[in-house]
């Protein structure tokens, strides 16, 4: 299966002050309609809740929507929608719904999430996340395959119902269901949809976790040859690989700090991006980093969060065009969708249903 490049944004670890929302908000569509030009399959929007610095994104379906209504061909979506702090059914329908608005482009994301702010503000107690999570899969899945079904569970009841409206996708193209350990990929392989593996993770334990999954698929019906496995990573790309470092070296630091809680000034940058799982180079570089990559673990899907901490919108863009332009074409041997023209070829893109709208400028809203 070819691999495919996608993007991730955050929107998280920058004060109101240095980018405000109403900015960010701008910003990202824009990367989206640059990408929608680009060889790149999927803008994942990740979900943040109550806090400026954990993320200012607590609905990325609407942003997805809207992203959706600039663009003719990327998928768009929630990477991931917390199900436990909502009810699946109304997590469901609005998976489907926003599918249909956006012609069958959606991206499903879904996972457990897990930050403790976040299950108090909601009232969720963190210690039922898991099970929590478990029984709302199950209901999301169902419901996204049409089946019309009742639920007597621990946390969730009701009668016999059936899912209006149905989503465009069938669920094995529409669901990606976030792992971060063997239990979690097993219920993502039992639900028939697609992996999300967590950043940050030993390539060991990522290799247990996508057997587990597979394991899963197959035991559940599901065929595991199908299956698309998304990784991500940190991706900068500049003209060389002295200005990549150069540029790209405050956003490496300071996710460092994030991670550990500790300055990271007086750590050897090579080391902080290793230790952050980036891939930082010209493109060359960043075409070995990936082509490594994707020789050590059977990944499908690369998402590259290219929105480095406090890095300028214009160098993003620049990175972004890079990316697209120059490291994919790199990639030709991983099956990338480029064409000998440098063009995403049709036989590379995948069906999609119509748009409602044709692309207008990125800086324009939804119309009333």
């Amino acid at each position: 299966m070819a691999l495919t490049l996608n993007l991730l944004f955050h929107l998280h670890h920058e004060t109101e002050a240095e980018r405000p929302t109403p900015r960010g908000y701008a910003e990202v569509p824009r990367l989206i309609v640059q990408a929608d030009d680009l060889p790149i399959g999927c803008a994942w929007l990740a979900e943040h809740h109550l806090d400026p610095m954990r993320g200012r994104l607590p609905a990325p379906l609407l942003l997805a929507v809207a992203a959706a209504r600039e663009t003719r061909r990327i998928r768009v979506g929630p990477c991931v929608l917390v199900l436990p702090l909502r009810h699946p059914l109304a997590a469901a329908e609005e998976l489907a719904t926003a599918d249909v608005l956006m012609g069958g482009r959606l991206a499903a994301g879904v996972g457990s999430g897990g930050n403790p702010e976040e299950f108090a503000a909601f009232g969720v107690p963190l210690d039922e996340r898991r099970a929590r999570y478990a029984e709302s899969l199950d209901i999301v899945t169902r419901a996204l395959r049409g089946e019309r079904f009742g639920h007597m569970g621990d946390y969730y009841q009701f009668p016999d119902v059936a899912l209006v409206p149905q989503p465009l996708q069938p669920l094995g193209e529409l669901l990606w269901v976030a792992a971060s350990s063997v239990t979690a990929a097993t219920l993502a392989g039992h639900s028939g949809g697609n992996l999300l593996l967590s950043r940050g993770m030993p390539l060991d334990a990522l290799r247990e976790q996508i057997a587990a999954y597979r394991a899963a698929r197959g035991a559940a019906g599901h065929d595991p040859d199908t299956a698309r496995i998304q990784l991500t990573r940190g991706v900068y790309v500049a003209a060389t690989d002295d200005d990549a470092w150069r540029e790209g070296a405050e956003g490496i630091r300071r996710y460092a700090r994030r991670a550990t809680r500790e300055s990271g000034a007086e750590n050897n940058l090579q080391e902080l991006a290793r230790a952050g799982d980036f891939i930082v180079g010209a493109p060359a570089t960043c075409a070995e980093g990936i082509h490594a990559l994707a020789a050590a673990l059977p990944i499908t899907d690369l998402a590259c969060d290219i929105a480095l901490i406090g890095m300028a919108y214009e160098q993003i863009a620049r990175s972004l065009d890079l990316l697209g332009r120059a490291v994919v074409p790199l990639l030709k041997g991983y099956g990338s969708a480029l064409s000998s023209e440098g063009t995403l070829s049709r036989a590379a893109m995948p069906e999609q249903h119509p748009p409602l709208r044709a692309r207008r400028s990125p800086r324009r809203g939804l119309p009333p």
